[in-house]
């Protein structure tokens, strides 16, 4: 009796241990953070973003960018900061994202004094944006990867007025 009171704890313990860790191994964890950086696309030249999925398909994107470039009679400086709420579409580790936000920042002019030095100047940088492109990354995070065309519509800008078409990619890690 004690013998036979002993192997049903036995087995029910198994059984509860098996059931534990069948469910955990169904379990998929979600990473709900990614840091990248992306040549082109949203933030300009290049951005370092940082990104929170609300849930698994709604993603926060916030970026920052600064470069400076020798130009005829002076140095120009551009800031950018894109924000962006993306979505993604599909099953697996292969996606569609899709995206609208807004690029914020800040662009300066500072002649060198030259002969054919410009005036010093400053001006802020607004621009609505997109993203339509390919995005790989495991639902339970690692590396990823990002590309797609990113076009902004630049309000105010003198040196790129209007709709423009670019691109980018990303490479990063999600957590």
């Amino acid at each position: 009796m004690i013998f036979g009171l002993v192997m049903r704890k036995k087995y029910f313990l198994i059984l509860i241990l098996i059931l534990i860790f069948s469910s955990l191994k169904g379990q998929e964890q979600n990473a709900k953070n990614a840091v990248y950086i992306e040549l082109g696309g949203n933030g300009g030249a290049y951005s370092l973003n940082y990104e929170r999925a609300f849930t698994p398909k709604i993603l926060l994107r916030l970026g920052f960018a600064s470069w400076a470039s020798k130009e005829t009679g002076g140095e120009k400086s551009i800031t950018t900061i894109p924000v962006m709420v993306n979505t993604l579409i599909g099953p697996g580790n292969h996606k569609l994202e899709l995206g609208l936000g807004a690029m914020l920042g800040r662009e300066k002019f500072e002649g060198d004094g030259g002969i054919i030095s410009g005036e010093d100047r400053s001006e802020n940088i607004f621009a609505l944006t997109g993203t339509a492109g390919y995005r790989y990354q495991k639902p339970s995070g690692g590396i990823m990867f990002r590309a797609g065309i990113t076009p902004f519509f630049n309000i105010g800008d003198a040196d790129y007025p209007g709709f423009n078409f670019s691109g980018g990619g990303s490479i990063g890690y999600a957590f």
